[in-house]
């Protein structure tokens, strides 16, 4: 949205619940917001004022973001006839091949009755349609990250002391929010290997989440807690990046498909800082095995460490990974990228258009 041609799009958003991290940054955008209501996970009442909002205001296209959004976009559209229904596939469900009925059907409306169903991964697409092999009207449209936005110069060597590092430490660090599926209790593990090769390096866990006195506990009983850093929840993840000289991804959803397009992944490339995961999900699509980082099996503490201590040991080879992965970002996932390709798909909707009775050019779009 802030990078959107406003000239041509008028973006409103609607979100399913009052509050939320994101909702001051869109309304400094210039952008309305409305907030509904949430007393429950599934409401006849937020659908039906959703469709009266949709009545109201005449999209042109109605924008569904991952779930439950997306069912909410395509019901309220259907009901209110307004607007060409997107939908978003944007990771993949833990529990997809065990479904119940009804999330079933739900997905079945959130992804069948979508004009168009937006996936940010190659892989995440291919999921989809082996889910529903005649769904056929799917997009690839892969996560763009900006630039971060400079800000007052703060030295490694200050950093490290705010977080409490010896100067001259190696850091190997991870970003996410500690729960189960993020797996950073396999992170701690593949400390405790890495500690044995390179009793010097220090460990970074930025996030916050409800496992933190777990995941600390974990590091007491693997005897690692000095050499382990938590942050908590940070605002200011990108300069905490600089002390990194190794990213570490672990996640894990249980079903071993990884993640769709780890957007953490893209903020440590384009730091210059090599990267270790697994080689699930969409992290091929980011990650060239040996070229800008290493792609691993699993669920495997001994693999990951290994890995980690060859870039530590290699000055010259992390020097590369991390300047091969920044190329990389700059010059396939940049927001600006990102952004004409979804003008793109709005444009190619609109432009299908069965109606245009006013003979105006269809420019409103409902996100």
């Amino acid at each position: 949205m802030k990078h959107l041609d406003r000239q041509r799009f008028s973006p409103r958003v609607v979100t399913l619940s009052a509050g939320g991290y994101w909702v001051g940054k869109i309304r400094r955008l210039g952008i309305d917001v409305i907030e509904l209501t949430r007393r429950r996970s599934w409401e006849i009442r937020r659908l039906w004022r959703l469709t009266r909002i949709l009545n109201h205001t005449d999209p042109h296209v109605v924008h569904g973001f991952q779930m439950p959004g997306n069912v909410y976009a395509v019901l309220s559209s259907m009901i209110s006839r307004k607007g060409r229904v997107l939908s978003s596939y944007r990771s993949f469900d833990p529990a997809r091949d065990s479904l119940h009925p009804l999330q079933e059907l739900k997905c079945l409306l959130a992804y069948g009755l979508a004009e168009r169903v937006v996936c940010n991964s190659e892989t995440l697409n291919a999921d989809l349609n082996n889910r529903y092999p005649r769904l056929a009207k799917t997009v690839v449209i892969h996560n763009g990250i900006e630039r971060p936005v400079k800000t007052q110069d703060c030295s490694i060597t200050q950093l490290k002391e705010d977080l409490g590092l010896p100067p001259a430490c190696p850091v190997v660090g991870t970003v996410g929010r500690l729960v189960p599926i993020k797996n950073q209790s396999l992170f701690l593990n593949i400390a405790e290997r890495i500690l044995k090769d390179r009793p010097d390096t220090r460990f970074l866990l930025v996030g916050g989440g409800p496992l933190e006195k777990a995941l600390k506990q974990l590091a007491s009983d693997l005897g690692i807690s000095r050499h382990v850093v938590f942050t908590g929840q940070r605002p200011d993840v990108p300069d905490l990046l600089k002390v990194f000289d190794v990213f570490i991804l672990t996640t894990s959803n249980g079903s071993g498909t990884g993640e769709g397009f780890p957007n953490v992944i893209m903020e440590a490339m384009l730091n210059a800082i090599p990267c270790v995961a697994a080689r699930k999900g969409g992290l091929s699509e980011l990650i060239t095995d040996g070229r800008n980082g290493f792609l691993v099996d699993p669920l495997q503490a001994r693999v990951f460490a290994e890995k980690a201590v060859t870039l530590l040991d290699d000055p010259e080879l992390r020097f590369r990974m991390g300047r091969n992965g920044r190329k990389g970002i700059l010059e396939k996932f940049t927001v600006e990228r990102m952004v004409a390709q979804f003008e793109g798909l709005y444009r190619s909707m609109l432009q299908s258009q069965p109606e245009n009775t006013n003979g105006e050019d269809h420019e409103g779009i409902y996100p």
